[in-house]
């Protein structure tokens, strides 16, 4: 049986693969994500993502192996059938915030270079610049106990 959507749901794929496109993935493999969150049945067939989706075989072909090599997406089988059917890796979500964290940490020390290399003149736009720095600074100092106390709630 074709898997049905409602437009509340339609809205709300496009509106996250929207988020993620802007993230920067391709829109294609955005809105096979946002999907993939999205649905209800936990895991959909090749066939079920281009026909909600309305597009092409290709695109949806090129974009799945693109989440699957990005450890964003897995498939597994169903005894009897050939059929594969895709589902959205939360552990790479939880992993995807980490790396982005981490990416901020790489950032800043970029920025604290740029500000050493800066002409005093331009004081404006340093302040601005130092400002970013600190509030880096200060994510980077107040997010390990934010996420330790997370984990104690979830106990």
């Amino acid at each position: 049986m074709p898997v049905q959507l409602s437009d509340k749901k339609l809205e709300l794929i496009e509106e996250l693969g929207m988020h993620f496109e802007k993230s920067g993935m391709q829109p294609a493999a955005s809105r096979i994500f946002a999907l993939l969150m999205i649905s209800d049945q936990g895991e959909l067939s090749f066939e079920d993502i281009y026909g909600i989706l309305n597009m092409s075989k290709s695109a949806a072909s090129n974009s799945i192996n693109f989440l699957i090599a990005s450890d964003q997406v897995d498939f597994i089988t169903k005894p009897g059938e050939r059929k594969r059917y895709f589902r959205c890796k939360l552990k790479s979500l939880k992993e995807g915030v980490q790396k982005m964290l981490e990416s901020m940490d790489v950032f800043n020390s970029i920025l604290k270079k740029v500000l050493e290399q800066r002409a005093e003149e331009t004081e404006e736009f340093n302040k601005g610049l130092e400002d970013v720095v600190s509030y880096l600074d200060f994510m980077k100092m107040e997010l390990p106990a934010l996420f330790l106390k997370w984990e104690n709630l979830k106990k």
